[in-house]
């Protein structure tokens, strides 16, 4: 796993308005700008937020991705379940 691609990847989507909406309306398209292996992009794709976590990326900046990615803290609840599932 190359932590840095995932975690800059997840930065841009969570932090950068033009990379968020880019990532939601298509996702290869965001994904092609960094150095992430296959594996790497499907888990950013479906929001596999435990399986990113447990391969060293941060729980914060996961956390972060997840609600620019479901659009609010709505989506909290979901993101605690999958972590936990």
């Amino acid at each position: 796993m190359s932590i840095y691609a995932v975690e800059r990847a997840l930065f841009d989507a969570a932090n950068n308005p033009v990379q968020g909406a880019l990532f939601g309306e298509n996702p290869d398209a965001f994904l092609a700008n960094y150095a992430l292996s296959e594996q790497e992009r499907q888990q950013i794709k479906t929001l596999d937020v435990k399986a990113l976590g447990a391969q060293g990326a941060s729980y914060m900046l996961l956390m972060m991705f997840w609600v620019a990615a479901n659009r609010g803290l709505d989506s909290m609840p979901q993101y605690v379940q999958r972590l936990n599932s």
